[in-house]
This record gives C-alpha cells, structure tokens and sequence, in this order.
C-alpha cells in the first residue's frame, strides 16, 4: 500500500507501527544463531515499567480477583 501526501505531491510506502518495544524484536543474526538450547530463545528484561503495567493488568483482571478472595481456581 502506498501514502500520497496531498500538498508535496510525494508517494511512499505505508509503514506499520505495531508498538512493541524495541527490546522486545530479536535482531535477525541473533536468530540465525540461536543452538537447540531452549534458553537462547529468551530474553531477560527488567523493565519497571513493564512489571508495573503487567501488574496492573493482573489485578485487574478476573482470575486474580478470584484468587486474592478465596475463590477456588
């Protein structure tokens, strides 16, 4: 697919911005090079920032409710 920018008559090509942190794309020789050993397809992060909005999503979402209250899971 293809942009037209109306004033400067330009065309290019649409780009696609999924936003997804850049530590979370694994560089292409990195993955030429990765062994049988399950481990080097994981990348540790320790990103506050992470940890915090995964934490508020838990919360947040059902299944913890019903496990902080007692409720069987």
């Amino acid at each position: 697919m293809q942009q037209k920018r109306l004033g400067t008559r330009k065309i290019r090509k649409i780009r696609v911005s999924a936003g997804v942190p850049l530590q979370w794309a694994t560089p292409a020789a990195d993955l030429l090079q990765q062994g049988d050993d399950l481990g080097s397809f994981y990348v540790e992060i320790n990103d506050p920032l992470i940890w915090q909005r995964v934490q508020k999503i838990m919360h947040r979402s059902g299944h913890a409710q019903g496990a902080a209250s007692g409720a069987p899971a």
